[in-house]
């Protein structure tokens, strides 16, 4: 065996050695899903879309935010915050933060 240390893949493709390469429980999940059922013809990750629809369809909260989140995309959450204080009371550095937060060109800011 050679002593020179060689640079392998991991089956995920990320380089062994590198951060996050051994997640067993993900690994294990990832190839019992991807199994055919008893039947010989059925997907296992499809029997478990099936057990996640009808629970849906039973009133599970859970199983309906889940079925959203994955149609639609989880919801963002908006933050509307509202500063009670006058542009008098900001510091020049505080003002170019707030500038630069909104994406403001320097020709739209009105002095």
């Amino acid at each position: 065996m050679s002593s020179e240390l060689t640079r392998t893949k991991h089956p995920g493709g990320r380089p062994a050695g590198s951060p996050n390469t051994t997640k067993p429980w993900a690994d294990a999940i990832r190839r019992a899903v991807h199994r055919t059922s008893e039947d010989g013809k059925t997907k296992r990750l499809d029997l478990l879309a099936d057990v996640l629809v009808v629970s849906g369809l039973a009133g599970d909260v859970h199983a309906l935010k889940e079925i959203g989140d994955r149609l639609d995309g989880k919801a963002r959450l908006n933050i509307d915050a509202r500063i009670n204080r006058s542009v008098d009371d900001f510091s020049g550095e505080e003002l170019d933060t707030l500038i630069a937060a909104a994406g403001l060109a320097e020709d739209e800011v009105v002095h």
